[in-house]
């Protein structure tokens, strides 16, 4: 069935990113003479979100001062996880009512077409979540992707929990998920902080989906380093020549450190 182009995007730029060891927040960190979060923002728009949210948290005034013109800003007041951010973004989008993608702003190497491929699959099938995955040699802190019989996600295990035998399985999570708005809203007021850090989880959300009956499918990413966040400054590096590397990319870009 054809797709339609109707979706909204929330890009999550609430963290503060103390790995980069930067005064920067790492949303606005140069990667190829652009802010990171530019290059989320410009792949979301070309695979067709309207309207396009950011979540802004830590430093948020610089990060909502780096932002294009055409982005809604919402606040995260006080980082209380992923499941808190998506809830903020809540007003920005209004009345929207439809598909919406959540995707980290720390995804730089992230398409338009893979983002374009995980709605299609999407509206397809109309599952209640879902989400990019990846495949790698090596899960290490990763939560694991859990499949039932039938190919459909039954679990997202965080690394600390999993079993020896989940500890061996390659498809891991990266945070880029499609939900149905107000649905999932409606999800995320039943989330609780009964963790080691007291936060509201997505990964929680996508869990009371699955319990309540909801399908829940994911999309394996052709290329496991497109979903995967830049989480130092050495990645920050191999992310820029990957995409200077890339068809169309502008002779002479920055290399992205500081």
């Amino acid at each position: 069935m054809p797709r339609t182009p109707a979706f909204a995007a929330v890009v999550l730029a609430a963290g503060g990113g103390t790995r980069m060891k930067s005064t920067l927040p790492k949303p606005v960190l140069p990667l190829l003479d652009k802010p990171m979060v530019h290059h989320v923002l410009e792949a979301v728009r070309a695979a067709g979100a309207e309207p396009v949210v950011v979540v802004v948290g830590h430093q948020a005034e610089r990060v909502r001062a780096a932002l294009p013109s055409w982005c809604r800003c919402a606040l995260q007041p006080e980082q209380l996880g992923t499941g808190h951010a998506l809830q903020c973004a809540r007003a920005a989008l209004g009345d929207w009512a439809g598909p919406v993608l959540v995707i980290y702003a720390d995804t730089p190497l992230i398409q338009a077409a893979t983002i374009s491929r995980l709605l299609d699959m999407y509206y397809h099938f109309r599952p209640a979540a879902a989400l990019l995955t990846v495949e790698l040699p090596d899960g290490g802190s990763y939560g694991r992707i859990v499949r039932n019989s039938h190919g459909l996600v039954e679990a997202i295990v965080e690394a600390a929990d999993c079993s020896p035998g989940q500890l061996a399985i390659r498809e891991i999570n990266v945070g880029t998920y499609v939900f149905e708005a107000p649905a999932i809203f409606e999800v995320l007021c039943r989330l609780h902080g009964n963790n080691a850090k007291g936060e509201l989880y997505l990964t929680d959300a996508v869990g009371l989906l699955r319990e309540d009956g909801g399908e829940v499918r994911a999309l394996v990413a052709p290329d496991p380093g497109e979903a995967l966040g830049v989480n130092t400054l050495e990645e920050l590096q191999a992310a820029a020549q990957v995409l200077a590397a890339r068809p169309g990319a502008r002779p002479g870009g920055g290399n992205g450190t500081l």
